[in-house]
């Protein structure tokens, strides 16, 4: 036994994500965990076409990422399974849970996560 590199290589790697789906990692790539749990909003913002929703958490587990209209009725719900400590990005395009468009507005996007609930409002234009 001695220090230093051990010189053992991956020729492959079959990943899994918390809710047991394929997810590709890049040999050789190292993700860094965030050090706090934090909810970027949308961006941009107002957005017509679509917008990305932006957060990172520094532990894993149960993830709701939701749209509300301002009289609180849920739009959209983009997120609603378990995901590993990391950062995510997840496109809005403007759509309820239906498929239909949403109208132009304010609305709501809250993330609730075992470190919190966070909530950030966007504008969808015409």
């Amino acid at each position: 036994l001695r220090a230093g590199d051990a010189r053992i290589t991956l020729a492959s790697v079959d990943a899994r994500d918390g809710a047991n789906r394929p997810t590709v990692i890049a040999l050789g790539e190292r993700r860094a965990v965030p050090a706090v749990t934090a909810f970027r909003g949308a961006s941009p913002n107002p957005f017509r076409g679509t917008t990305t929703l932006a957060f990172a958490l520094a532990q894993g587990g149960a993830v709701d990422l939701s749209l509300y209209s301002v009289d609180g009725r849920r739009v959209r719900t983009l997120v609603g399974d378990t995901r590993a400590a990391g950062e995510y990005r997840i496109t809005w395009d403007g759509r309820d849970d239906a498929g239909h468009r949403a109208a132009p507005g304010v609305y709501y996007a809250r993330l609730v996560t075992s470190q919190g609930t966070f909530v950030r409002a966007t504008v969808r234009v015409e």
